[in-house]
């Protein structure tokens, strides 16, 4: 897999990337909050699919910003909340941390038609 760093300027192309990392973030915290919580109430972790049907619920109830964001983006993200937790409950790594929003500065685009052309991400 290829990796590309970009950095994000204010500039007007390069602000809706911004936005859609803050929205992606807020994600991630909603959903580390949300493990803790169960656990808290004494219920087991939940599991990826688990997670991606209470996503999905939330994009038609309470939070229908999120609809705007890729999916694939989302998914990759609940992913490795889910790897974290478990690692977590075998013992192999510590209580997983909610990223700060300045240390969040990148979310995973997979088979989503982009390329790189002439130093721009354009969509296929």
């Amino acid at each position: 897999m290829k990796t590309y760093k970009y950095p994000l300027y204010d500039q007007s192309n390069t602000i809706r990337l911004g936005n859609l990392l803050d929205d992606i973030w807020q994600v991630h915290v909603y959903f580390h909050e949300w493990q803790r919580q169960r656990y808290k109430d004494g219920l087991p972790s939940a599991n990826h699919a688990a997670m991606c049907a209470h996503l999905t619920e939330l994009k038609r109830t309470t939070q229908p910003h999120w609809k705007a964001l890729p999916s694939q983006a989302l998914q990759e993200e609940l992913k490795r909340i889910h790897l974290a937790y478990d690692r977590f409950f075998k013992k192999l790594g510590g209580r997983p941390k909610i990223k700060k929003r300045h240390k969040f500065r990148s979310f995973t685009l997979k088979q989503t038609g982009w390329s790189l052309m002439d130093g721009y991400n354009k969509a296929l």
